[in-house]
């Protein structure tokens, strides 16, 4: 019992992982032209799943026949506003520019690295990922020490806690650039 929807449960998944449909960037940064004629494909590879998967259960059907009418509207009603985002942030885009105060309270900008090869590291005090990656970005800065490579640790700390900030660069014996 099941087995066909369990069956079409798995083609599906594997399916939105092919399509990478969990990265919007890929699907949000599309022109429009494009990402119009993705999302028709889209829903017509999500039909077209659903009208071959023979022997499935009704309430199942109709589950999956919302599901997919969602995702094709989620897509569609915010394509706009996240296609800004997203379009900035494009491979290839110029990087969005930046001016944050250092762990001097001066002013650093993405202007001020110009020239160098510039790997931001987005991070915070309470975020344990975040933390976990530490020995990784230490490692990095002691490989490319000599080569033109600006490492800037941007923390998306609140600046009340400034301190705990500060203190954890300190405990860590971070190097590089850091602004908050």
């Amino acid at each position: 019992a099941g087995a066909k929807t369990n069956q079409y449960l798995v083609e599906k998944l594997q399916f939105v992982q092919e399509q990478k449909l969990d990265n919007y960037a890929l699907i949000f940064e599309l022109e429009k032209e494009e990402f119009d004629t993705r999302i028709s494909d889209l829903q017509k590879q999500l039909d077209d799943m659903l009208v071959n998967a023979k022997e499935l259960e009704e309430d199942v059907r109709t589950m999956e026949q919302e599901a997919n009418k969602k995702l094709i509207e989620f897509y569609t009603t915010n394509y706009e506003k996240e296609h800004e985002i997203y379009a900035r942030l494009k491979k290839g885009a110029p990087s969005p520019t930046f001016s944050y105060p250092d762990t001097e309270g001066k002013l650093v900008s993405l202007e001020d690295l110009k020239g160098k090869y510039v790997y931001v590291d987005v991070w915070a005090t309470w975020c344990g990922p975040c933390k976990q990656e530490i020995p990784f970005l230490k490692e990095m800065d002691a490989t490319y020490k000599d080569k033109n490579l600006a490492i800037v640790s941007l923390s998306i700390d609140q600046m009340k806690h400034k301190d705990k900030w500060l203190q954890m660069i300190k405990d860590e014996q971070l190097t590089g650039i850091h602004v908050i």
